[in-house]
């Protein structure tokens, strides 16, 4: 059997998100198999409750300057529970979702879906602002054509590290400046790394 495609919904009046499927899938189904639903429920229930955990620094407040580490901690999760629910489940409004349940724009989730999976855990570095990371990854595809991209996460951590880190606007040029360059700029890039570099 295929995924199933599957809803996730929200009463008005809140409470918890709910799987909503069409008549005939449940039929599909069957009574025996009809749990899976619910533990579906459960299960993406639980995945936005400990991601909000990241972000409290007390029962029931949400802090409002998180670390980077918090974002990609989220991303992490949200791309991991959609991993383990192919072939089973497809959720089809998986980011208005989320950005329903979590809080964040449509815009925001994708972005912590996409940095959790071209990110690893120890790229990311807590002095650096979770938007340089979102404007990185807005450039990542111009960035791997021309084979600056794994060069370019190496120097943002690096300067995040030793204190040099641009301002945002600056590096928003500075990344403008890298693509249009592209790959005869990849020594400007090395002097980069170099430079961020004890």
């Amino acid at each position: 059997m295929s995924a199933i495609p599957v809803r996730m919904v929200r009463l008005q009046g809140g409470g918890k998100a709910n799987a909503m499927i069409d008549m005939g899938y449940y039929t599909d189904l069957g009574e025996s198999q009809a749990g899976r639903i619910d533990e579906l429920n459960e299960r993406y229930n639980g995945m936005v409750e400990s991601a909000q955990g990241l972000f409290r620094d007390k029962p029931g407040k949400r802090k409002m300057d998180a670390l980077s580490s918090a974002y990609f901690g989220a991303g992490r999760l949200f791309l991991d529970f959609m991993v383990s629910m192919q072939g089973r489940f497809e959720i089809t409004n998986y980011t208005s979702a989320l950005s329903r349940d979590f809080g964040l724009s449509q815009g925001y989730i994708t972005d912590l879906l996409a940095i959790a999976k071209s990110f690893d855990s120890t790229e990311i570095v807590d002095s650096v602002p979770f938007t340089h990371y979102r404007m990185l990854k807005r450039k990542q595809g111009r960035l791997e054509k021309a084979g600056l991209f794994e060069e370019e996460k190496k120097r943002l951590s690096n300067m995040g590290k030793t204190g040099r880190l641009p301002t945002r606007e600056a590096y928003k040029r500075e990344l403008a400046d890298l693509v249009k360059g592209g790959g005869s700029r990849r020594k400007r890039v090395q002097k980069r790394i170099d430079d961020a570099e004890f």
